[in-house]
């Protein structure tokens, strides 16, 4: 059973099969290599099954070797060095797990202490489990630091069941069981984030009464306006360039009549798109509509994309502006998920440049 759950976690996600397979050889060897003597056979029938079906996993989808845009634009960026960077992602990944309300990250970071107190070594090693899963994730993530200034939580959202669980049995341990005591700190814990942020009361609320709130009555977000706006202005084929390019999948799935172009920029395997029209090759073809969210997409287009295209003998003039925050913030990870919309401030809509036809 161990067997099959560990290569069915290979391929779901080589980070999470990493860092849970090493968080069960670290606990084996550190609590159970006495009790546990498991025969050469039974360690072949674990281990040999798990690394065929990982090697040919490496052979179809080798995630390491793969290459991004992003990873192109880092390694333009000055580094600190391989330490320094993981050191500052692991904290971030602390702060950020707390700020995602994952658990309370004080109660956790005493927690140790109190289980030693108590003598819970079930639970102890449950908290050393949850940090070897964040050490391992850390120095394994791809998340390049040089241009961001916060953790990919989500890469350790498997944790969530057992970090709410140290942080009620810390509790449980401290107050020697007494429900009186226990229930309420954490149902404070649970129902808001008082716990998590006490030194910043402007922040305090209840992340469970806003999604209820939010399921009530939905906010109205930039990528529902614009897809709204495809869906009533664009013609069944009409082209289209999203910037910000990020924003462009949400609008393929809302307003899949329209052709997004522009979406490849000297792919380095061209020779794989000789059969897609040129029109989704950047700048060779020109689309119908340049759609830039935000004023800094604005102003790159406007200096940039528009000149060259007029030079090339294609005008694109203003055609309108949506006035919306184009910052969505509808991400499930607290840290981009905003409950409420803010005022609309003209440097943050969405601006609509059309193309001049003959």
């Amino acid at each position: 059973m161990l067997t099959a759950c560990l290569c069915l976690l290979a391929a779901t996600h080589y980070l999470h099969f990493a860092a849970a397979a090493a968080a069960l050889v670290i606990d084996y060897a550190l609590w159970q290599r006495k009790q546990m003597r498991p025969t050469a056979g039974q360690w072949a029938m674990l281990v040999v099954p798990t690394l065929c079906v990982v090697a040919a996993l490496a052979v179809v989808y080798n995630p390491i070797g793969k290459h991004s845009a992003v990873e192109t634009a880092v390694a333009e960026t000055p580094r600190a060095g391989f330490l320094v960077e993981k050191a500052k992602l692991l904290w971030w990944s602390l702060r950020d797990m707390n700020a995602c309300e994952y658990g309370v990250g004080l109660v956790l970071a005493v927690a140790p202490l109190v289980f030693a107190w108590r003598r819970s070594w079930g639970l102890l090693r449950l908290w050393g489990a949850c940090l070897i899963y964040v050490v391992v994730t850390t120095i394994l993530s791809p998340q390049p630091v040089a241009k961001t200034l916060v953790a990919d939580v989500r890469y350790l959202a498997p944790l969530i069941p057992a970090l709410v669980t140290l942080t009620v049995l810390t509790f449980d341990r401290l107050a020697n069981g007494r429900e009186i005591i226990v229930v309420p700190l954490a149902a404070l814990c649970i129902f808001s984030n008082i716990a998590h942020k006490p030194w910043e009361r402007i922040a305090w609320r209840s992340t469970v009464a806003e999604f209820v709130r939010e399921l009530k009555a939905p906010r109205h977000v930039a990528t529902t306006a614009l897809a709204d706006w495809l869906r009533a202005n664009l013609r069944e084929g009409a082209s289209a360039f999203i910037t910000p390019s990020e924003y462009t999948a949400e609008q393929i799935i809302a307003a899949p009549h329209v052709v997004y172009g522009w979406q490849l920029e000297n792919p380095l395997r061209e020779q794989d798109y000789v059969e897609l029209d040129r029109i989704h090759f950047a700048g060779e073809k020109p689309v119908d509509w340049i759609i830039a969210l935000g004023a800094d997409s604005m102003r790159h287009v406007s200096r940039h994309v528009l000149p060259k295209m007029a030079d090339r003998g294609f005008k694109y003039e203003p055609a309108g502006q949506l006035p919306v925050d184009f910052h969505s913030h509808t991400r499930p990870e607290l840290i981009w998920h905003w409950f409420r919309d803010l005022p609309y401030d003209k440097t943050t809509g969405i601006f609509i440049f059309k193309l001049e036809r003959p």
